[in-house]
């Protein structure tokens, strides 16, 4: 689709399209290209393919995205999912699984481009250089977002800011699981970096493994600037070595974070320096519409930002202290924020589940309201996502113990008879811990008679299992119905769901 005029677009589907060189466009655009003013809501673009930039939209006037996906787009250079010469504002999107032969997976902005992402999600990227999530080449603010599961081959897994002219500003972002094939496994600058209450975790640089790369966290070649933010737990793939922050020294007036281990530290008086476990819970939806890694109890990051720098709320969304110290991070931990989320026992299994527990943060005394107001729901729906959703009977399912909420389903489990598959779903935990009436924190999983190694799927190798089972001592995640004992019945009702399989595309918790 060519636009060089006014274009709305709502609630549409633009899928299948290409772009090629000699038509308009010049091989850009496979699913729109605009010079003109577009605006696109709760709309997806998915399986398009450009053979130059913007697999997805190029756009080289404005362009704003309210509520949509951006999805499975390939570009042959720049921009998988987007490629920006003009001015780009995407809101409350997913932009996921795009793919470019150079720089910019997910989006590329380009060095005119002027670019605003907030409360989006940049998921499962991958650039064949730069920038596996986002390439920036110009100017660009994001704030309340996550990068999370890019990937470039060379430069940026999440994060590449291009050139000494390139400016980024990051505000309550988190940059999570992301890898590079040499530098920056979270983000690699090379121009003007601002992180103000950022958590970067768990990425990798040197992915190739050739010893060449280097800052798992970040990769300064500019003038960076972090305040208040975590950079810790970052790694080198090749060695599993930590390695947060490399590269050029960052500036002086960095303060108020807390860093791992790496080539190149912050001043100690200033700033929570060292700092290898940084008490981080896994990536999940804690509220609000992006995931964020909640703060465990004990981490040095509670109450220890600089106010001078903090923000007014957090990621989510969740207010911040004034009058008293913030913490560090893009994640604000309240007095019912989830830290712990388990299935059987932490089991890997999901055929049989009895237990379900949700361990809070400094929860004693108030879980018992939570639940005394109905601020607990489990919502079911079929494996493959499908709804409206049923909402699962919780009387007398629910207890307290401490910290923790504990979901007990009986001996006959999640779904009532642990010898049939009527309990087959995929489930939402969903907490209002709050008390406002929207039930902001969610947990999702699955349940799947048969699934004992807990990939979703019933199949050969989940049979094999548990034939293995039948002959050796009893393993737990091998019971098929929870009946306490490994037989050959165990591998009959696997067999009745082999072939059945929960939707690949489904987040799921645990």
């Amino acid at each position: 689709m060519d636009e060089g005029g006014t274009l709305t677009i709502t609630g549409s589907i633009l899928t299948g399209n290409s772009a090629r060189p000699g038509r308009y466009g010049g091989g850009s655009g496979g699913g729109l290209f605009s010079t003109g003013e577009a605006t696109l809501t709760e709309s997806t673009i998915s399986g398009n393919s450009a053979e130059r930039l913007g697999g997805g939209i190029a756009n080289d006037g404005t362009v704003t995205i309210r509520g949509a996906t951006v999805h499975g787009n390939t570009a042959g250079d720049y921009g998988g999912g987007i490629q920006s010469f003009g001015t780009l504002t995407v809101t409350g999107s997913t932009i996921v699984g795009n793919a470019t032969g150079l720089d910019g997976g997910g989006i590329s902005n380009a060095w005119s481009g002027q670019m605003t992402l907030e409360t989006s999600i940049v998921q499962g990227n991958s650039a064949g250089r730069d920038g596996g999530g986002i390439a920036n080449f110009g100017r660009l603010t994001l704030a309340a977002s996550t990068l999370a599961g890019n990937s470039a081959g060379r430069l940026g897994g999440g994060l590449a800011n291009e050139t000494s002219a390139s400016e980024a500003t990051l505000t309550n972002v988190t940059i999570s699981g992301n890898s590079a094939g040499r530098d920056g496994g979270g983000v690699a600058n090379l121009g003007g970096l601002t992180l103000t209450h950022a958590t970067l975790t768990a990425n990798r640089a040197d992915n190739d493994g050739d010893g060449t790369g280097r800052g798992g966290g970040i990769s300064n070649a500019g003038m960076a600037t972090l305040s208040n933010s975590i950079v810790s737990g970052n790694r080198l793939s090749l060695s599993g070595e930590a390695d947060n922050l490399a590269g050029a020294a960052f500036v002086a007036s960095s303060r108020g974070n807390l860093v791992g281990s790496g080539e190149v530290s912050l001043d100690p008086e200033a700033n929570l320096v060292g700092v290898d476990d940084p008490r981080l819970g896994p990536l999940a939806f804690n509220g609000g519409p992006t995931m964020t890694h909640a703060l465990l109890p004990g981490s040095l990051a509670i109450d220890a930002a600089l106010e001078e720098f903090a923000a007014e709320a957090d990621q989510r969304g969740v207010s911040r202290p004034r009058g008293s110290r913030a913490d560090i991070g893009a994640f604000e931990l309240k007095t019912l924020d989830v830290v712990r989320f388990a299935l059987q026992g932490g089991q890997r299994q999901r055929s049989f589940i009895r237990t379900i527990e949700l361990d809070f943060a400094n929860g004693l005394g108030l879980l018992r309201g939570l639940i005394d107001r109905g601020g607990v729901r489990l919502m079911r729906y079929g494996l493959d996502g499908s709804g409206p959703g049923e909402a699962v009977d919780l009387d007398d399912l629910l207890a307290v113990r401490g910290n923790t909420l504990v979901f007990d389903f009986g001996v006959q489990g999640l779904g009532g008879n642990r010898n049939q598959s009527f309990g087959d779903g995929y489930y939402v935990i969903e907490v209002d811990t709050d008390g406002d009436g929207s039930f902001e924190t969610t947990r999702s999983f699955h349940r799947l008679l048969g699934d004992v190694d807990g990939d979703g799927t019933v199949g050969d190798l989940d049979l094999a299992l548990i034939l293995d089972g039948v002959r050796r001592p009893y393993t737990p995640e091998l019971d098929v119905n929870g009946d306490g004992v490994v037989n050959a019945a165990d591998r009959v009702l696997a067999g009745r769901n082999r072939g059945k399989f929960l939707d690949p595309g489904l987040h799921r918790d645990a």
